[in-house]
């Protein structure tokens, strides 16, 4: 069965080791490695263009102090924003013993047959797929990968003991807190439809080692990755028509977010939803994970009832099915890069009230939602 992404499941416990290290002066130091650190990746060889299974060649032990990164085919798309969702392919290895740790690039069986090719890139990324409900496991490789055997032997993946060959399957990743901060660094900025090769130290990666990846407190990990598509950091496509409550409510947008000003009268008793901004992305689906930007107001308080930037960041990702029905009813149909008002009576929201966010019982709220990207 394929497993879950090694840089997803660990990423809590790689933050929380950095956190422990940078807020404690009594804490360990991360262990130093006594390989000698380079300061350039050109030691590296990788074969295969964009969309390829990548083939490195380097010599094995290798070692950087700091996340190095160097674009091997730049990308014609979007640039990918701070905090943002990526769709990607990638592949990994521990750079001490070149032994292959982790990759989309699954090993196929006799039983199943290759599917179809990874998605083209597209350079407007709105256009994401809404054809998966949530984030996906990430198939590792089945077949264990030769170490280097010496300091002076290339290290390179053995071939794959089947006679097909291995296929990708994209993952969505996010290049938020809850994941090592080495790839941040160097996947943020990148133009989507790039091939990245990056090499992350222990401090920008598994700071107290991985056990499960076979990655030890001083190894040094390589990544190849493709960037298929990215979110988008705002709506964008043509305005909407229908403006009447966005205009009642005195809407207004700037880089810090959006704000409304609920008036002194009385709630509207229907569902209401606007479509402020129409994208020209995918179309969201009942069964989509999405990730968006929203702020929710209070009718009868008049106040934020959730902020449009939380816990320092912008984006939140959540299964459209487990929102709020109101909530369900606007984004079902709605098209990525759209912005969208929705006004809630308390059977469409919170009939009885809320302790987190804090709504009263009875009481109508507002939101407006832009959304940004359907995970894979």
């Amino acid at each position: 069965m394929p497993k879950k992404s090694l840089i997803l499941i660990t990423a809590a416990a790689v933050a929380l080791s950095l956190s422990a290290c940078s807020s404690d002066p009594d804490a360990a130091p991360i262990p130093t490695s006594t390989v000698p650190a380079s300061t350039n990746l050109d030691g590296i060889a990788i074969a295969g263009a964009f969309g390829v299974e990548p083939k490195i060649t380097f010599t094995a032990p290798f070692a950087v102090t700091e996340t190095i990164t160097k674009v091997l085919q730049p990308g014609i798309g979007a640039k990918v924003p701070a905090d943002a969702y990526i769709v990607a392919n990638y592949m990994a290895w521990n750079a001490t013993d070149g032994k292959e740790f982790d990759s989309t690039w699954q090993e196929p069986t006799p039983a199943t047959p290759s599917p179809s090719p990874s998605p083209s890139v597209s350079a407007n990324p709105s256009a994401a797929s809404g054809s998966s409900s949530s984030p996906s496991p990430t198939p590792a490789s089945s077949t264990p990968q030769s170490p280097a055997a010496s300091s002076s032997t290339p290290a390179s993946p053995s071939p794959s003991a089947s006679p097909l060959p291995r296929f990708a399957v994209p993952v969505s990743l996010p290049l938020t807190k809850a994941i090592m901060p080495g790839l941040k660094k160097a996947l943020e900025g990148q133009a989507v439809g790039s091939r990245v090769l990056f090499a992350v130290p222990p401090a920008d990666g598994f700071a107290g080692g991985n056990t499960q990846a076979g990655i030890a407190a001083t190894d040094t990990m390589i990544f190849v990755v493709d960037i298929l598509q990215a979110s988008l950091d705002a709506p964008s496509g043509k305005p909407g028509t229908e403006t009447k409550w966005a205009d009642t409510l005195k809407l207004k947008s700037s880089a810090e977010g959006v704000s409304l000003t609920i008036p002194d009268e009385t709630a509207p008793k229907e569902l209401v939803i606007e479509t402020l901004i129409e994208g020209d992305g995918a179309k969201v689906a009942s069964s989509d994970s999405i990730v968006t930007n929203y702020v929710g107001y209070s009718w009868t308080t008049k106040s934020v009832v959730e902020p449009w930037v939380k816990d320092g960041l912008k984006n939140d990702a959540a299964a459209v099915s487990s929102t709020l029905s109101g909530l369900q009813k606007a984004l079902v149909g709605a098209t990525v890069g759209s912005r969208i008002l929705v006004i809630m009576p308390p059977a469409d929201s919170w009939p009885e009230g809320s302790i987190e966010p804090k709504v009263e019982k009875g009481d109508t709220v507002v939101y407006v939602i832009d959304i940004l990207f359907i995970l894979k």
